[in-house]
């Protein structure tokens, strides 16, 4: 078994055991969006999704996949990913990291041993702080060295 297929597989197991233990039904549908999120390394959108999933459901809706987004991230199952375009993103990693954006190209990489943020820059007087993100933007190494070579790299 491949690190991949084993990470996936310990996300499934997490999925199931969270199923059983809030009573949320795991149906075919919740189960096929989070493998599809589990088994990408390129933290899909959602429509990325819908078309991926769809190939093994053709009457799955776009409205479901987003719906099953919603409550997976609601859940602590999947962590939903802001980027520079506004398209939402998913990652099945849940411990704590970070992501880097890549302005050109927009690819996302994960930043390992990211702890959660110095709460001392968290401003007096906001309110009661109980998580954060880090996600760091610019160009990734492949768009960078392009950029000094001259040549674009495709937008993903």
């Amino acid at each position: 078994m491949t690190a991949g297929t084993e990470k996936r597989e310990r996300g499934i197991q997490r999925l199931r055991e969270h199923c059983r233990r809030t009573g949320w039904r795991l149906t075919p549908q919740r189960e096929a969006v989070y493998r599809a999120v589990a088994a990408s390394d390129s933290h899909p959108d959602a429509d990325t999704l819908y078309r991926q999933v769809r190939r093994g459901m053709p009457g799955l809706s776009r409205d479901t996949v987003y719906r099953v987004l919603a409550n997976l991230e609601q859940r602590g199952l999947v962590q939903r990913i802001d980027t520079p375009d506004s398209r939402y993103r998913f990652d099945a990693a849940v411990a704590p990291h970070g992501h880097f954006v890549c302005e050109q190209c927009g690819c996302i990489l994960d930043v390992p041993d990211v702890g959660a943020p110095d709460m001392k820059s968290v401003p007096d007087g906001v309110g009661e702080v109980h998580s954060g993100r880090v996600v760091w933007s610019g160009l990734c190494r492949g768009c960078a060295d392009a950029g000094r070579t001259g040549e674009a790299r495709k937008r993903q």
